[in-house]
């Protein structure tokens, strides 16, 4: 099998953000979008759902 890799790096999607987009094969591809340290904050607290491990660490820090 031919592997193939096609990468597009940091192409801007607006005057503020950028995107990675790869493609690792037919069925794979990746894409990621640079975020202002502001709205990661904003995206993390709306889209945050905390998972067994991350709820043992919040009670590890009452202690």
């Amino acid at each position: 099998l031919e592997k193939k890799k096609h990468l597009k790096i940091l192409k801007k999607a607006n005057a503020k953000h950028y995107y990675l987009w790869l493609q690792i094969d037919s069925h794979l591809e990746l894409s990621f979008l640079q975020l202002k340290p502001s709205e990661y904050e904003q995206q993390r607290k709306e889209k945050l759902v905390p998972t067994a491990d991350v709820e043992d660490d919040l009670e590890d820090d009452k202690i």
